[in-house]
């Protein structure tokens, strides 16, 4: 059986590319996965922000980073409203 030229390309294509998946999932690819975190629940106040949550929650930490963690866990943006008395999931003390 003869192939042509692109579909000779298209399996070299697939077979590099499945070969470099397979490696890349063996190997680990390099990244760890993330640490899980335990979270707990908190309730929004009045004119409060996602910085001041974070600095009350986690008071010896990186503001900067529990603020990440916090946006990461409740999908907010970097722009985001919060809504007074929605419950946002925190990284939980300890």
């Amino acid at each position: 059986m003869r192939l042509q030229r692109w579909a000779r390309l298209t399996v070299t294509v697939t077979v590099v590319f499945t070969a470099v998946w397979l490696g890349t999932q063996w190997l680990g690819g390099g990244s760890a996965a993330p640490a899980p975190v335990s979270v707990s629940t908190v309730t929004v106040q009045p004119g409060e922000s996602v910085w001041q949550i974070a600095s009350r929650v986690a008071p010896g930490a990186d503001t900067r980073q529990v603020v990440q963690q916090i946006r990461d866990l409740n999908g907010l943006g970097s722009g985001s409203e919060l809504v007074p008395g929605v419950q946002l999931s925190v990284p939980a003390a300890g």
